[in-house]
C-alpha cells in the first residue's frame, strides 16, 4: 500500500507542476528542444 501511495503522491505533484507552468510547457513542447525541456523538468521537479 506505502507503494501505491507514493505513486498517487508522485502523480498529484506532477500535476501541481503541469498546471503552474503550463504555459512555459507548452512553449518548449512548442521549440522542440529535448536539453531545455530537461533542465526545466530537472529545476521544477529538485
Amino acid at each position: 500500500m506505502e507503494a501505491i501511495g507514493e505513486s498517487i503522491m508522485w502523480v498529484c505533484q506532477f500535476e501541481n507542476i503541469v498546471e503552474e507552468n503550463y504555459i512555459e510547457l507548452k512553449e518548449l513542447i512548442e521549440m522542440n528542444d529535448a536539453i531545455a525541456t530537461s533542465r526545466f523538468m530537472r529545476q521544477v521537479l529538485f
